[in-house]
C-alpha cells in the first residue's frame, strides 16, 4: 500500500475529501464507494472501519487520473469543528 495524506480539497462539485498519492490528489468517496467518505468529518466518525476501506481502495491503486497537487486547492482538513483547543 503507498504512503497517503488526507485532505480536504475544492472539486468542481464542492468541497470534498481526498487522498494524496505520490503528488495526485484522489477524490475519496470515488475510491472507497460510500458517500459517507465524501468529507474527512465522515470518514473519521468511523475511523476503524474506514480506515479498513481506505486501506483496501489504495491496496488496488487509487483509480482515475486524479488532481496533480500542485493544480489541487487544499482546504482545512475538518472543515467546521465542533471546536478548536
Amino acid at each position: 500500500m503507498p504512503n497517503y495524506k488526507l485532505v480536504s480539497f475544492q472539486a468542481a462539485n464542492g468541497v470534498r475529501a481526498g487522498v494524496v498519492v505520490d503528488e495526485r490528489v484522489f477524490e475519496l468517496a470515488a475510491l472507497t464507494g460510500i458517500t459517507g467518505d465524501a468529507s474527512i468529518r465522515g470518514l473519521l466518525a468511523d475511523w476503524p472501519a474506514a480506515r479498513v476501506r481506505l486501506t483496501t481502495a489504495l491496496s488496488r491503486g487509487p483509480r482515475g487520473d486524479g488532481i496533480p497537487l500542485a493544480q489541487a486547492k487544499l482546504l482545512a482538513p475538518v472543515l467546521y469543528p465542533s471546536a478548536i483547543y
